[in-house]
């Protein structure tokens, strides 16, 4: 799909990783407050608005680390197995899950049901595959060792590691990992035609870990534009990018933010064409999901899932069906220092704590 340009006639079309990291500072806590504020009219409730305000600019960014319940030693940002080995886990069946999503989320046992039986043939562990709706519970057993190989999207990758003890691999693509860019579209005929045509509006979002569906879009608009939610324009959550796709193809959003991989994956299966919608904006490019691992798996389960992961390719696999373009065809190998590093720096600057909300039910060694 080629996308359409930006009509704003400033700033320039894509916003460059650099320009969104120097300016987002201000933005502070906006995405967790917004989420807990989540508002369907103008005229929000005076207290509310004041509270949005006061929050924004004095509240100062963080500096997310790793829970002190993991160890680093090598400097790669990402957990190391416990120092103990009776500490590891090496478990005889393998639990593996894809991305947590409230909808559809049975679907995930037959479109991964051929990477499941390749892991048991290399590993030489059965793998099971279980599905989450959402992403809370899916950290949740990541942390408590009964999730062992997974994956998250683009915005839960940094909590990931840094709470849940999350390794990162790989990410669907060929010879490189796939990337992507937020959009924000809008039905044909949209009042919204441009990116500032959203003041006074609604904008669609996804949920607060996401990055393409929440946080890069409220830091775009504050940052650039000077937009201020629940003052210049209102919020909805869709809870899914599927939903926010679904919602504007149908006319019943006025516009909402995007990943234009889950775009382009949805007109490639038939499900929306590209005359459903139009791209009032487009960002710069962002890493895609990430497949890896507990950081509490054994050095030799490691080793072998991590020959497992880059040897499969998608061709003629059920795996297909969830990436039926060109662009994904592998895995391709990540660095979550390197790859992730604009994600990572995202989230500090609009301060979005990498902590789970629920406590861990199982102690990390």
């Amino acid at each position: 799909m080629t996308d359409a340009p930006n009509p704003a006639p400033a700033p320039s079309e894509n916003t460059s990783p650099l320009r969104l990291l120097a300016v987002v500072i201000g933005l502070g806590i906006v995405g967790l407050l917004v989420y807990q504020l989540t508002l369907s009219s103008v005229g929000a409730p005076p207290a509310t608005e004041n509270l949005t305000m006061r929050t924004i600019g004095l509240t100062s960014p963080i500096s997310n680390r790793l829970d002190p319940a993991f160890v680093d030693t090598n400097a790669d940002l990402v957990a190391d197995a416990p120092a103990d080995e009776a500490d590891r886990l090496d478990p005889d069946t393998l639990i593996f899950s894809f991305i947590a999503t409230p909808q559809d989320a049975e679907r995930y046992l037959t479109v991964f049901a051929d990477f499941a039986d390749h892991l048991t043939s290399k590993v030489g562990r059965t793998v099971e595959i279980q599905t989450f709706t959402s992403t809370d519970e899916q950290l949740l057993a990541l942390r408590n060792g009964s999730l062992h190989i997974t994956m998250f999207n683009t915005g839960s990758v940094p909590i990931a590691v840094n709470a849940a003890g999350f390794v990162p691999v790989a990410a669907p693509g060929t010879d490189a990992p796939q990337a992507y860019r937020m959009l924000i579209i809008a039905p044909p005929g949209s009042p919204v035609n441009q990116i500032t045509d959203l003041r006074g509006r609604e904008l669609t979002v996804t949920r607060p870990t996401s990055n393409s569906g929440f946080k890069a879009p409220l830091v775009l608009l504050f940052s650039d534009y000077s937009m201020k939610p629940n003052e210049d324009f209102l919020i909805s959550h869709s809870w899914g990018h599927e939903n926010s796709i679904r919602s504007v193809v149908a006319g019943d959003a006025t516009a909402a933010a995007v990943a234009s991989d889950l775009l382009d994956r949805m007109i490639a299966a038939g499900e929306v064409s590209s005359a459903d919608f139009e791209v009032v904006y487009k960002s710069e490019l962002f890493p895609s999901a990430a497949i890896g691992y507990s950081a509490r798996l054994t050095a030799d389960l490691k080793q072998a899932l991590d020959a497992a992961i880059a040897e499969f390719d998608f061709t003629d696999t059920s795996v297909a069906t969830e990436y039926p373009d060109s662009r994904a065809n592998r895995f391709a190998p990540v660095s979550y220092k390197d790859d992730f590093a604009l994600v990572r720096r995202i989230d500090d600057a609009i301060g979005f704590e990498h902590k789970l909300t629920t406590p861990a039910v199982a102690p990390i060694n």
